[in-house]
């Protein structure tokens, strides 16, 4: 398999040590990983990237490669698989150019169904819903495992019977985009548990929830440390995320999850009663309490390793792939 994997632009609001990998072995990004895993010994993969100007070769089957922009780059790879990740003008036309390959979709936000008529011979969804959707536009359609990067998300340590906190939450605050911090940040003060917060904060939330410890965004290579502060980490999402990278980061750290309903996710597939459990407004503090109550029957990194796993996650896909 000669396989070119398709991302989006190269970050432009970040550090260069935040896009910017020496090795496979350091780098986070689970879209990278997850293209070399794909590949089998004798199979050659490339991942692109568009406006920018860098080649990167993690081994000798495998590079990453940023170029000015997709439809006028002069590289001469022909595919024989295109994974396009994220639903981009821009990544359908590239697609287009390989007219023979064999052309998977797997979108973002509003992208996640794909226009009437696409190109596409295979579209990954990570609901049900999306599945039917995607079917009745006429579309091969399957469900997808999303793992983390499991070379960073790992245990930092077994699970012990004392924990610095009840629970941990990771998420960005954006005004246009919440997370649920409005509902979650106060339903947890109302429950009097322990809480750090990682990620962006809006200014003034350290002063309206002193008992909170807030440590503010964090690079993904320190963030399995701070999962493994917590007895529970909390989900919760207004429905325009799908399949939340937080889930399976969370168990990948052997960290339980407690996930909103309405949360767009292979329910199915990453919620066990190994795993974790669902909630809604109504019975939160019930569930919260429930789960810090029994923390310690979890076992998610176990599950994760068994199902959910970046090998599992590449094995499933070849096999959707070889019965093209």
């Amino acid at each position: 398999m000669k396989l070119l994997f398709l991302r989006g632009q190269v970050p432009g609001d970040r550090p260069k040590e935040q896009i910017v990998f020496d090795s496979l072995q350091a780098n986070d990004d689970m879209w990278t990983q997850l293209a070399h895993a794909m590949l089998q010994p004798d199979d050659y993969g490339e991942i692109w990237y568009e406006k920018g100007e860098r080649v990167a070769r993690y081994a000798t089957n495998f590079v990453e490669r940023w170029v000015p922009r997709y439809r006028t780059t002069k590289a001469s790879y022909v595919p024989d698989v295109v994974f396009a990740r994220g639903g981009f003008p821009f990544q359908l036309a590239e697609a287009k150019r390989h007219s023979a390959s064999f052309k998977i979709h797997y979108g973002a936000g509003e992208r996640v169904v794909p226009k009437r008529g696409q190109p596409w011979d295979l579209v990954l969804t990570d609901t049900l819903m999306q599945l039917d959707k995607v079917r009745a536009r006429g579309y091969r359609a399957e469900m997808f495992i999303k793992p983390a990067a499991d070379n960073v998300f790992k245990p930092k340590q077994q699970f012990v019977s004392k924990k610095k906190f009840d629970v941990i939450y990771v998420a960005n605050w954006n005004p246009n985009t919440n997370k649920g911090h409005r509902y979650l940040l106060p339903s947890l003060r109302e429950a009097g548990v322990s809480v750090i917060v990682v990620g962006i904060n809006r200014p003034g939330w350290p002063r309206k929830y002193p008992g909170f410890d807030f440590e503010g965004w964090q690079p993904r290579r320190l963030l399995p440390g701070y999962y493994a502060m917590a007895k529970l980490a909390v989900v919760r999402t207004l429905g325009k995320d799908s399949c939340p990278r937080v889930i399976p980061e969370a168990l990948a750290c052997n960290c339980p999850i407690l996930v909103s309903e309405g949360t767009k996710f292979w329910r199915e597939r990453y919620l066990t009663p190994r795993t974790g459990r669902m909630f809604n407004k109504s019975a939160f503090q019930d569930e919260l309490q429930y789960a810090l109550s029994h923390w310690q029957w979890f076992s998610p990194r176990a599950y994760y390793d068994a199902h959910l796993s970046l090998k599992c996650a590449a094995r499933h896909i070849r096999r959707l792939i070889d019965a093209r």
